[in-house]
């Protein structure tokens, strides 16, 4: 339904600005014939959308729409008149952005305070530069990053993993005294040594690997030699810091606790807050 509003806003604008502030006039036959084509093709382009919204279609009052239609359709475009259908337009703009904000991140906006705000600022004397209004952008998807987070380490499958992966790793540790636990919280232990100098950050690496869910069950394994960059903008930061622990022909044993993995907001095969359990082995440098 958003996707039907969102194009109708924008051909029922056009249609209203499109009339240059001129007053209804007595139609000649030309404008009669151009009215009635435009109105029914705008409207048959109407019911075909909705038609196609086959999961809101019949939610869709067509007498009420048609009400707001109507009021909107028949205003004289005044300069004063344009202003306001503008904020009309903008105001839809503006509640996509609201409803997004909240389904995504499951935070509710209170409209009024929003609306004191957004007049208080677009009221306001003082003009931002442009570098100020990219950084209220930065810093509204920081806290919405945040917040979203928050939201979902509080729920109950992520706190259920967190819990499991640190019983994991404090029985693993107790239980096999030749894993090391590095600054960060990556456990691990050195299957086989290998010779040379350490990966570094950049460095390509060519890896096989096996990946398991603290209760021994596979969820990614490479059936021959993967090449990874080391960077935490393509891997997982546990990952990244294994493979600077290795030199070529290094085996380790890691357990990378959440914070190092995918955190709470998980992926398509890793649930919220799991502690994943990796043997690597550096085949060698890759290009």
């Amino acid at each position: 339904m958003k996707k039907i509003f969102s194009l109708l806003v924008v051909a029922l604008m056009i249609g209203s600005l499109a009339s240059c502030n001129k007053k209804a006039t007595k139609a000649s036959p030309t404008e009669d014939s151009v009215s009635t084509l435009f109105g029914s093709g705008m409207g048959a382009n109407l019911a075909y959308m909705v038609s196609q919204d086959s999961a809101n279609a019949d939610k869709f009052e067509k007498d009420e729409f048609l009400k707001g239609l109507e009021s909107i359709i028949n205003r004289d475009t005044t300069n004063a008149d344009n202003s306001y259908l503008g904020g009309i337009q903008y105001g839809f703009q503006i509640l996509g952005s609201i409803q997004q904000i909240e389904q995504e991140a499951g935070v509710k906006i209170d409209r009024r305070r929003f609306l004191a705000e957004f007049k208080k600022a677009f009221s306001s004397s003082k003009k931002l530069t442009q570098e100020e209004l990219q950084q209220k952008g930065m810093d509204l998807q920081n806290l919405l990053t945040r917040v979203a987070n928050e939201k979902r380490a509080n729920d109950p499958k992520a706190v259920e993993n967190l819990k499991a992966g640190q019983a994991y790793a404090a029985k693993q540790l107790q239980a096999d005294k030749s894993l090391q636990k590095t600054a960060s919280g990556l456990i691990y232990k050195v299957v086989a040594p290998g010779s040379g100098e350490n990966f570094k950050a950049g460095e390509t690496v060519n890896v096989k690997y096996v990946g398991k869910h603290v209760d021994g069950k596979v969820f990614d394994q490479s059936s021959s030699p993967v090449p990874m960059k080391i960077d935490e903008g393509g891997l997982i930061k546990g990952f990244v810091e294994a493979l600077k622990l290795m030199k070529p022909g290094t085996k380790l044993h890691v357990i990378i606790p959440a914070e190092l993995a995918y955190g709470p907001q998980g992926n398509q095969a890793i649930g919220p807050n799991e502690t994943l359990v990796f043997d690597i082995e550096a085949v060698g440098a890759g290009k």
